[in-house]
């Protein structure tokens, strides 16, 4: 599923045993476990959100991003999450057997929120 937000730019980086990402002009992401972040070297790092050391190692390179626009925003039908930045860089979130791994808040569209829940189902609102 092709997400309507592709072109949307990256405004805010918040951490806090989750990653929350806003990009304008209005949505959220909200990252709740174990995500995957591709460099625009190619560099991949996986990162805990509950690891305060993973968290730290990986801000700077989420902070740079701010001011970047989506180039690529999809779920596929595994509940598998990929956002592909303008400069190259990437975030995938696969499904968690334990927690919600991303819950995505765009208002403006339909739906206009996804929710990966334990075990990868994908629940929507319209």
């Amino acid at each position: 599923m092709d997400l309507s937000i592709v072109g949307c730019s990256l405004t805010e980086v918040g951490f806090g045993y989750r990653v929350v990402l806003t990009l304008h002009p209005a949505a959220q992401l909200i990252i709740g476990d174990t995500f995957d972040f591709r460099s625009v070297s190619g560099e991949s790092h996986v990162v805990e959100v509950d690891s305060p050391e993973q968290l730290a190692r990986v801000s700077p390179l989420l902070v740079a991003l701010v001011g970047r626009s989506l180039r690529v925003a999809a779920v596929d039908v595994d509940g598998r999450l990929l956002l592909e930045f303008d400069e190259g860089s990437a975030i995938r979130v696969d499904p968690s057997a334990r927690y919600e791994a991303f819950d995505l808040l765009v208002p403006a569209q339909i739906p206009s929120r996804i929710l990966s829940t334990p075990g990868g189902a994908l629940e929507t609102w319209d």
